[in-house]
């Protein structure tokens, strides 16, 4: 909302504001609720043009720090996103290197189980079976 609107919404609201019970302004100005049929509200005491003039001079820095501070908190929540992004991407990162360890070990296993086949086939080829029991536990104890 831009600093013009805040003012606007500011002295729509003062100007029909109900005065409070205990209205007693400086400069002799006074209310007397018994005897008056309505109850003063902001225009009986600033017009609109006042009024304006009077939230501006109020507002104008407040209004001017709060803008930085939606720019500040704007940027915290882009830096936010990008960190958050970050450490999704090193998550991937981390589960892709994960997997890639699995890749390399079932490789590895999947040489070993040819190999065991290998030997087992050699075995039961040849009739090797002192030779292919000597030659399993070697494999499996080198492993």
């Amino acid at each position: 909302m831009k600093e013009q609107e805040i003012i606007k919404q500011a002295v729509d609201r003062f100007l029909c504001w109900k005065l409070p019970e205990d209205f007693a302004p400086d400069g002799g100005i006074s209310f007397d609720r018994g005897v008056h049929k309505y109850e003063p509200i902001g225009t009986n005491l600033l017009t609109a043009t006042q009024a304006t003039q009077m939230f501006s001079h109020c507002l104008l820095d407040l209004l001017d720090e709060l803008e930085w501070l939606n720019l500040v908190n704007r940027e915290l929540k882009a830096r936010w996103s990008i960190s958050t992004l970050c450490k999704k991407l090193k998550e991937l990162n981390d589960t892709k290197i994960a997997l890639e360890d699995l890749r390399t070990v079932a490789e590895e296993k999947d040489e070993e189980i040819a190999e065991l086949k290998s030997i087992i086939t050699d075995a039961m080829n040849y009739g090797f079976e002192k030779w292919i029991v000597k030659r399993i536990t070697a494999c499996l104890n080198a492993k």
